[in-house]
């Protein structure tokens, strides 16, 4: 059984998974590279990964315990290497338990049950969300909604990360495009102290704090990329990463988990073309995608947002060791970029 370990001195929680060193690497050296590797998220493989949880076909239908249908477009599975334990039992490895022993203070720690779950959102060989197609891309993000819905019904999760790893230095391990979805007992430091910001800025204005400075980058105009009705795609003022592009609501009420198809849509869209345009600009660089969402005992009241951004810097001693972060890029030059982007792919 693996456990979470609290470190004091940074208030940082840490997940031990030995498991994980186990997981297939696709992105090894082309010496190392295993010859003729199975792409287990590829359709027909579907018996080389954990029985789907839910699939959904074509048209968005459900199609329940379909591991072996051929009629998928997006499967959601169990993470075969997860870095916390499932309720069925399944756990994760580490050679020294420290869960269930009493540890002197300041030490904490806990077991680490929680949900781990991938969405696969297309039955062929895609690399990118760039290259998903139009019903790909609309069906993947309902059943990122639907995975969502069903896992805050668990009372023991307390934060659910939704986020994807595009290519080897974003992280990834395998090369099918697929999103990572981990609900935790916990909500970390970072996360807690964002929430209490956010409330606190509500209490002091009645506004949101992400709306306020929404609605300033929109009245700038320096920064934002696009807007549309619904949505304001921006580089942030203080961007921690170059090209970093935050895709936020208008309106803080607008809820993802139960919004409606034609607004889950247009975010898909916006995070497909973004994700279109920075691989045109950065040629094919990796990237991450981020759903940033607040605790789950205020998923209805506080506003939520996604975070792409390319990996073409690497943080170092002094990011690690202060969480002062520098970017060579500035957000309004990066905004100019990816607007010509965008605009070229447009035409």
């Amino acid at each position: 059984m693996s456990d979470l370990r609290h470190d004091p001195i940074d208030d940082v929680w840490v997940a031990m998974a030995g498991n994980r060193r186990a997981r297939p690497m696709e992105f090894l050296s082309v010496g190392q590279r295993r010859q003729q590797m199975v792409c287990p998220f590829c359709k027909g493989n579907e018996a080389e990964t954990p029985e789907a949880i839910i699939a959904f076909g074509e048209t968005g239908q459900l199609i329940p315990k379909a591991t072996s249908s051929p009629e998928w477009l997006a499967r959601v599975i169990s993470n075969k290497y997860p870095s916390f334990s499932s309720k069925t039992g399944e756990q994760t490895d580490s050679h020294d338990n420290f869960a269930t022993q009493s540890l002197p203070p300041p030490f904490r720690v806990s077991g680490n049950p929680g949900h781990q779950e991938l969405i696969i959102p297309s039955p062929r060989h895609c690399i990118s969300i760039g290259e998903l197609t139009d019903r790909e891309l609309a069906v993947s993000f309902l059943a990122m909604q639907n995975r969502l819905k069903a896992i805050r019904k668990d009372d023991d999760v307390k934060h659910v990360m939704l986020f994807l790893n595009c290519r080897s230095d974003a992280g990834a391990s395998l090369g099918h495009v697929h999103w990572q979805l981990i609900g935790t007992p916990l909500v970390s430091g970072s996360l807690k102290r964002r929430a209490d910001r956010e409330l606190a800025h509500q209490q002091d204005t009645n506004e949101s704090l992400v709306k306020k400075l929404t609605d300033w980058e929109l009245q700038q105009q320096t920064r934002v990329v696009r807007q549309t009705d619904h949505f304001c795609l921006v580089c942030p003022f203080a961007s921690r990463f170059p090209f970093q592009v935050n895709i936020v609501p208008k309106d803080p009420r607008l809820n993802l988990l139960n919004c409606e198809q034609s607004i889950r849509n247009e975010l898909a869209h916006h995070c497909r073309d973004v994700v279109q345009g920075l691989e045109t600009l950065l040629d094919n660089a990796a990237y991450n995608i981020l759903l940033q969402l607040p605790p789950m005992e205020r998923i209805d009241d506080d506003p939520w947002f996604f975070q792409i951004f390319p990996r073409i810097t690497k943080q170092a001693g002094f990011e690690l060791g202060t969480d002062i972060w520098i970017n060579p890029v500035a957000p309004e030059t990066a905004a100019r970029a990816i607007r010509s982007s965008l605009e070229k792919s447009q035409v």
